[in-house]
């Protein structure tokens, strides 16, 4: 009787100091509020995929700690929140420092990727550049061989003609004639002697290449204005002297060729009456009308 006397009082004093035990603890508000603030911070980058095992460990340890609120067990909920704030903590550094690494990835790969852009660009406009000069290259070989192919034009002389002149019409440029003769020597045995009703061929030639070929038939305006001076100085030095035998006044289309051709039958003596007229005709190539030309013997 008595053991269970003592054994109902021992139950009685335990009771009663875990009812005051209970009633010392405080409510662990502090710690919950700060594991729950850490635990969104982790959440909020994103912990629950770049740090899935700390993140369900913090929330698992969080929700427990609720429970031994509610069952008044302040202790242990203390205890438990704090563990969940150390493992939130460690969820949010890992996520921050995967958000920073993915952040240095996605700026390296996008400036990869605009040089990328960059060099594919530069490589378009260099392809598009070398296919117009091709083109531009393949047209001007493609016209060069059309103008090949045409059939040279034909000229019909006439009274008063000149291959120099002819040149004159055809070409704009006098000193291609002799291209003119070149293609006609089967029927020009003297270049100063053509006739009226005369078929030329007058050969085409490629307008770039005319300046060219011009310029390898022509005499420099150097050479002339040396030439002009010899022959001065040569007339000088010689005392020769001309006779006046006649005057002839220049009409329209008039050339010193054919000048000396008329009144001399000789057109290549133009020469004698350029040199009796060296005063008032600077270019032989250039007289006009009503110029009033002194003619040699």
């Amino acid at each position: 009787m008595k053991t269970i006397q003592l054994s109902f009082y021992l139950i009685l004093i335990l009771t009663f100091s875990l009812l005051v035990l209970s009633n010392c603890a405080k409510e662990p508000v502090k710690e919950l509020e700060q594991a729950e603030t850490i635990f969104m911070k982790a959440n909020e980058a994103n912990a629950q995929e770049l740090a899935t095992v700390e993140y369900e460990k913090a929330l698992n340890k969080l929700n427990y700690g609720k429970k031994l609120i509610n069952s008044k067990r302040y202790n242990d909920a203390k205890s438990i929140l704090l563990e969940a704030c150390d493992l939130a903590d460690s969820a949010y550094k890992i996520a921050v420092k995967a958000n920073e690494l993915s952040e240095k990835n996605r700026i390296k790969e996008a400036k990869i990727k605009q040089e990328q852009i960059l060099k594919m660009e530069k490589e378009r406009a260099e392809l598009a550049s070398k296919k117009a000069i091709a083109e531009k290259i393949a047209l001007e070989k493609k016209m060069i061989e059309e103008k090949k192919k045409q059939k040279p034009s034909q000229y019909i002389v006439v009274k008063n003609d000149c291959l120099w002149n002819i040149a004159k019409k055809v070409y704009n440029n006098p000193i291609m004639w002799k291209m003119i003769y070149d293609a006609n020597k089967h029927q020009i045995e003297n270049p100063d002697l053509i006739f009226p009703k005369q078929v030329l061929v007058i050969p085409i030639i490629d307008e770039q290449a005319q300046p060219k070929i011009a310029t390898k038939e022509a005499r420099t305006t150097d050479n002339i204005a040396q030439e002009k001076a010899e022959e001065k100085t040569s007339l000088k030095e010689n005392n020769v002297t001309q006779q006046v035998v006649s005057k002839y006044v220049v009409v329209k289309g008039d050339c010193l060729w054919n000048i000396a051709k008329s009144i001399y039958n000789e057109p290549l003596k133009w020469k004698q009456i350029h040199q009796a007229n060296i005063e008032i005709i600077s270019n032989p190539d250039l007289i006009f009308p009503n110029q009033v030309l002194i003619i040699p013997s």
